[in-house]
């Protein structure tokens, strides 16, 4: 309402029917654009199905990114990380906002279950967001503080998932997680839980693994990964060996938009 431009375009990266909406106040927002972008097919179906008459507005846009930056920002040296390499065991990593599609609880659930099977593990959790507090709580009724570092917002979290022996994303929906395509990038292993868009997300037991998304599962799936590096260096190897930067993404993005305002 208050940006005079040629072309107005919506961004939609989330799966539209696990949100709790408005939805005429919904519609009335999305009317006003002329175009409605998505970040993969499956989220735009999503959207689709809760805005059936909004369909001739939409197109597909993946997230793209710079394989190269996020490279060099990974090897970039973070204090935090020094008393990491000192600690017994695995370490984890997940990295988003600490909100309720993100799952951290569930992750905090599973990491107790890794301490009760005898696997000790230190799990970064990189974010920040409206359920820090509660968050933290958590884990210190768990008892979980040497264990479940929660570590707050970072400018550069590349670091972090370089550091892990496995990348984890516990996630009760997405629209498509940026952060597994940096994670597999900087050649780690990943997890996912098996949220509704999971399966255009990895192909499980090639690039990555999906599980189910309660804590015994998620538990009972690191462990299986944490016991077997050769499995992990293969999820990794063949992680590594793709390009998921959607560099073409980008250039038919540009070339929608131009097709867009000549058509003005």
């Amino acid at each position: 309402k208050h940006v005079d431009a040629r072309l107005k375009i919506g961004w939609v990266h989330t799966d539209y029917t696990r949100e709790r909406l408005d939805i005429d106040f919904e519609r009335h927002t999305w009317t006003e654009l002329d175009r409605i972008a998505t970040v993969s097919g499956s989220v735009r179906d999503s959207f689709v199905t809760v805005f059936p008459e909004l369909e001739e507005m939409m197109f597909v846009a993946e997230n793209c990114f710079d394989p190269l930056l996020v490279q060099e920002q990974s090897r970039e040296p973070h204090p935090a990380l020094n008393s990491v390499a000192e600690r017994p065991g695995h370490v984890l990593c997940t990295v988003g906002r600490l909100a309720y599609p993100k799952a951290f609880d569930v992750a905090i659930d599973a990491c107790e279950q890794l301490i009760l099977k005898d696997m000790p593990v230190t799990w970064l959790a990189v974010g920040y967001g409206p359920e820090e507090a509660s968050l933290r709580q958590k884990v210190r009724e768990k008892g979980l503080e040497d264990s479940f570092i929660m570590v707050g917002k970072q400018a550069n979290p590349y670091p972090f998932m370089a550091a892990a022996d496995l990348y984890v994303q516990p996630s009760r929906y997405e629209g498509k997680a940026v952060a597994v395509r940096e994670a597999q990038t900087l050649g780690r292993p990943v997890l996912i839980t098996n949220f509704p868009t999971a399966a255009s997300q990895l192909r499980d037991g090639f690039d990555g693994v999906i599980c189910n998304s309660t804590p015994e599962a998620l538990a009972t799936q690191i462990k299986r990964l944490l016991d077997d590096p050769s499995l992990r260096d293969r999820l990794a190897a063949n992680a590594a060996a793709n390009d998921y930067s959607n560099q073409d993404s980008a250039l038919d993005l540009v070339s929608q938009i131009r097709t867009l305002l000549d058509a003005r």
